[in-house]
């Protein structure tokens, strides 16, 4: 074989290779970027958008990768912990630099108003951001007839001006009526609107699939499994339960409703 044609089938052979490594590689990392789980809806919360019973439920997945938190827009809607007041979902005071989830934690759904560096103003059922674009301050304004999303209408009693800093967000439920969602809103009974952090936002909600009914089961306190009843012992050696509400039957949708 002449020396030409050994180097064109070495190149021939050997260059895909080479080059089919790497990029298998890489495209596994980038798969494993992405933490997809599972989410259903308590509650009146997040009304009239998402529904919430034990008979009648919205879930759907999360992307719960830090790429996904990082790359929040306006409007998304959220996972969350609440890390305020007497809702908090963390061991109290709170410490941004070592948060401590307690066992009565509960995840939360809300949609995200305010990204950091927004200026909010809410008052009922109008609201409005100001955000700086080219070093411009640009303010959106928005009411019943424009706002982007539907929410349960107000009764005299959504009311904030903040400002967010770095790493700071807003978020509230879609049922702004009377005590129809805790959220940044109002944190406390009585008390000043406050933001939610980052690192209290699990994961971003990118898919509805259809609607579920949800019951009381137990779940392994160190690896979060569920287990049976009669369960004594986890597969992991915990002997310790807590009681969570799951999943227990679902019916999915015609078609999965993307949000973004």
């Amino acid at each position: 074989m002449k020396r030409k044609d050994f180097i064109l089938n070495l190149i021939y052979y050997i260059l895909p290779m080479v080059l089919v490594i790497p990029l298998s590689v890489w495209g596994i990392s980038q798969m494993s970027k992405a933490t997809y789980d599972c989410f259903f809806v308590m509650g009146t919360s997040m009304q009239p958008y998402l529904s919430g019973d034990k008979n009648n439920s919205t879930y759907g997945y999360s992307d719960n990768s830090d790429y996904a938190i990082s790359r929040l827009e306006r409007f998304d809607l959220v996972i969350c912990y609440y890390p305020f007041g007497h809702e908090s979902d963390y061991q109290l005071p709170y410490d941004r630099e070592n948060p401590v989830l307690l066992d009565s934690c509960k995840l939360k759904v809300k949609r995200v108003i305010g990204l950091p560096g927004d200026s909010l103003v809410i008052n009922d059922e109008e609201f409005s951001i100001s955000y700086t674009v080219n070093n411009q301050v640009v303010t959106d304004s928005y009411n019943e007839e424009n706002c982007p999303f539907q929410r349960n209408k107000p009764i005299s009693n959504r009311h904030a001006t903040i400002s967010l800093g770095p790493n700071e967000y807003f978020v509230m439920g879609d049922n702004w009526t009377e005590l129809g969602s805790l959220d940044c809103c109002n944190p406390t009974k009585g008390g000043t609107p406050t933001c939610l952090y980052k690192e209290n936002i699990v994961g971003v909600i990118f898919k509805l699939e259809g609607t579920c009914t949800y019951k009381e089961k137990n779940h392994c306190k160190a690896c979060k499994k569920i287990v049976d009843d009669d369960c004594t012992k986890c597969r992991c050696g915990s002997t310790q339960f807590l009681k969570y509400n799951d999943i227990d039957t679902k019916t999915p949708y015609d078609k999965p409703i993307y949000i973004k």
